[in-house]
């Protein structure tokens, strides 16, 4: 069972310089995040992101699955500059805090901000422990599938 649900997210992974890795136990430790809605309040926000770090720091995964909708894109005021990389900094944030690769794959909310998904995609790209390799030239509800592969 845990291979099937580990086989099923490589299907949202990229090519490293460095392979992830079944250890030597065989055994490879994935942790999923979901409608994680960054940017609905302050006090949501920084509960999430305990929420986050208690769940990275227990689990320990050798990468997390992040799986659309981390920004409430549809809170943007269309007006003030910075609103989806100041969420998508708060997000990313335990990922950073905890050394630990992860894989995003946008949702409908994301890309209701100030960016596009090739913006969100380029600063995505930024993030030394980001996994992220969508294709510049997919369609817009394709632009965040890409794959890992898993060694």
């Amino acid at each position: 069972m845990d291979l099937k649900i580990c086989l099923l997210f490589i299907f949202f992974g990229v090519y490293l310089q460095n392979k992830l890795c079944f250890d030597s136990n065989g055994e490879f430790v994935l942790l999923q995040f979901t409608d994680l809605h960054y940017g609905d309040s302050e006090e949501r926000d920084n509960k999430t992101t305990k929420v986050q770090m208690d769940l990275i720091n227990k689990v320990k995964p050798n990468a997390i699955v992040v799986t659309g909708d981390s920004i409430s894109g549809y809170m943007y005021d269309g007006k003030s500059k910075g609103f989806t990389e100041r969420y998508w900094r708060k997000f990313t944030q335990p990922y950073i805090n905890t050394k630990t690769y992860y894989m995003y794959a946008f949702g409908n909310h994301d890309t209701e901000g100030d960016l596009n998904a090739w913006e969100l995609g380029r600063l995505d790209k930024s993030n030394e422990y980001s996994l992220f390799d969508g294709e510049i030239q997919a369609d817009i509800f394709s632009f965040s599938t890409y794959v890992v592969p898993l060694y």
